[in-house]
């Protein structure tokens, strides 16, 4: 058994490293890391990993990002008998000072759809995030949903097309609080080129978010794997 779709983050709060990862049976698991020592001579050791998804649901995505003004961090996966039937969940990880996981409850992102390409992103501004996947036959389209988060409760608000079609095979989505808008991402499905687009604009004052369909920045190209994270 080994392991792939992984992702990681470091919890600022506990001082260590979140891994959640997707096992050959399609377990999907979280595993805590704690750093020690420096340069060369640095080593990371892990805790005891936590079931997150059972062998049956068939995990494909899973991301997770650290959300500092809440102190813990946000999981998205999806997951499925098939995968034109998948459903995906987000939920918060917290963790204590020993590095104990505590998972908080599902809150559903979509159900029994094709689906991939998922991405999360959080303003800590203003203490909003986001999620882009690609939905149903052919995941030409890329969807959001922008969510908050209350304790252990995660809450999904807006929703909408974030692109049209053509750049839903791959997503990839950052926050910037320095431009005050997030960054995305797309992979045109057709010639693998990576595009940018630079005003994915969050409304402070309600849910709502500004989108620009204008492609023309050239990111890269011949991207093959539509999966990839910025950090």
């Amino acid at each position: 058994v080994t392991m792939e779709e992984i992702d990681i983050t470091y919890d600022t709060n506990a001082g260590k490293f979140v891994l959640v990862y997707k096992m050959t049976n399609n377990y999907l698991k979280a595993v805590v890391g704690t750093l020690s020592g420096t340069g060369s001579s640095a080593t990371i050791s892990w805790g005891t990993p936590v079931g997150i998804a059972t062998a049956n649901e068939s995990t494909a995505d899973c991301r997770i990002i650290f959300m500092p003004a809440k102190q813990q961090s946000i999981i998205v996966n999806s997951e499925g008998a098939t995968w034109d039937s998948r459903n995906s969940h987000a939920r918060t990880c917290t963790l204590d000072a020993n590095g104990a996981v505590t998972l908080g409850s599902e809150a559903a992102l979509y159900s029994s759809a094709a689906s991939g390409s998922m991405s999360v992103a959080w303003a800590n501004d203003l203490q909003k995030g986001i999620v882009t996947y690609g939905l149903n036959e052919d995941m030409d389209d890329t969807l959001y949903k922008t969510f908050t988060v209350d304790s252990n409760a995660v809450t999904f608000e807006e929703s909408g097309t974030l692109t049209g079609r053509e750049f839903g095979s791959g997503s990839a989505i950052i926050y910037s609080e320095a431009a005050g808008h997030y960054l995305y991402f797309g992979r045109n499905a057709e010639s693998g080129d990576v595009f940018m687009s630079t005003t994915v604009t969050p409304n402070s004052s309600d849910n709502t978010i500004a989108i620009s369909d204008d492609f023309t920045q050239r990111w890269g190209t011949q991207i093959s794997d539509p999966n990839y994270n910025i950090i």
